[in-house]
């Protein structure tokens, strides 16, 4: 063979090979765009375009200056997600981020830490299945309805719907008192008259959608009470805040909901209970023998048996604020009482 021949053969073996190294070191960074484009729909790639302009907005700082996150910055593993997008302008970022489920504990940690040694506060949205977007900007008081409404678009076009029953609202319209029940137990009771008649606007205004239902049970309770204390009717309210059902209306899975991305029961619950929507997060490895002081007050010390507390986090369910609980607890987002749900959680020490 002639050495020129030699010499082209060689130099297309050389670039053959950068090309694939190439390829190897994008693809440690990103999340292969074939496997985006056969598994995210049309639909999903409106709405993610829309959420990243949203969440451009929110962090644009004097700096103008954006700059991508790397993914394998964050986790090595690239499968499971479908879609990674991380950008950051001065001590602002924001991370969009889709998966292949609902929810997966081995991918979303990575981010949720990823956050929380970055930030003392940040912001989480679970927008729709399986797309979370993360925020942190000077506020943190963006609201999942304003990045909904921005960008999801009506599906109730084609969809039956039947409004609330009118002789139901006139019955309510009585009211006088409401009385809130997680079960048996009461959380607290609404006199107020204004607060009580948007109550009953909110109610009026749900509607059924189509006729197949999830048959999950409710959660909380509404006891309408008349100027004399006698029950009117019970309303049930779903764990979303949106689904209601009046007991006098109770029959297989049905309920109404309330598609006004604004209005949440959860928001009233709170307001009026000290009842707090939040979850908490254990990401520590580390073995639970150690007692490690959290929090303390006037009366007591605060344990908690993990030996790294700055891997437990708490999930404000309404504002989406995201945090270390120790955090939480010395910055008056919660109290220990609050706490008490998680048994074993806390552990009370008198001074």
């Amino acid at each position: 063979m002639k050495k020129k021949e030699i010499l082209i053969i060689s130099v297309v073996i050389i670039i053959l090979l950068l090309i694939i190294f190439g390829i190897i070191i994008f693809t440690k960074d990103t999340v292969p765009k074939a496997n985006e484009e056969e598994q995210i729909t049309e639909q999903e790639q409106r709405f993610i375009s829309c959420l990243e302009n949203e969440l451009g907005a929110r962090i644009s700082s004097n700096i103008l200056e954006f700059s991508d996150i790397k993914l394998n910055d964050i986790i090595d593993k690239t499968e499971g997600i479908m879609y990674f997008k991380g950008v950051q302008s001065g001590n602002n970022s924001y991370i969009i981020v889709k998966t292949n489920t609902t929810y997966d504990y081995d991918i979303n940690k990575y981010f949720d830490l990823y956050f929380s040694n970055k930030y003392d506060t940040f912001q989480l949205f679970d927008l729709t299945t399986g797309i979370y977007a993360y925020l942190h900007n000077n506020e943190n008081n963006t609201s999942k309805s304003e990045l909904l409404k921005a960008c999801q678009g009506s599906n109730l076009k084609d969809i039956k719907v039947e409004d609330f029953p009118s002789k139901t609202i006139d019955k309510l319209n009585k009211t006088a008192s409401i009385v809130i029940k997680d079960g048996s137990y009461e959380l607290g009771q609404i006199t107020n008259t204004e607060e009580i008649e948007q109550i009953l606007n909110y109610i009026s205004m749900s509607k059924q959608y189509g006729e197949n239902f999830l048959c999950d049970g409710h959660l909380f309770e509404l006891e309408m009470l008349d100027e004399e204390g006698k029950l009117i009717d019970t309303i049930y309210l779903w764990g979303d805040g949106k689904r209601l059902l009046p007991k006098s209306l109770e029959g297989g899975c049905g309920y109404y909901s309330i598609a006004n991305f604004d209005i949440d029961f959860r928001k009233i619950i709170e307001e009026n209970t000290n009842y707090k929507f939040y979850g908490i997060y254990d990401y520590s490895v580390e073995g639970k023998e150690n007692l490690t002081q959290i929090y303390e007050d006037e009366k007591y010390k605060y344990f908690i048996n993990w030996e790294n507390s700055d891997k437990v986090l708490i999930y404000f369910t309404l504002n989406n604020l995201y945090m270390k609980l120790e955090y939480a607890l010395n910055n008056n987002y919660i109290t220990p009482k609050q706490l008490e749900e998680y048994d074993g959680l806390l552990i009370r020490e008198t001074k």
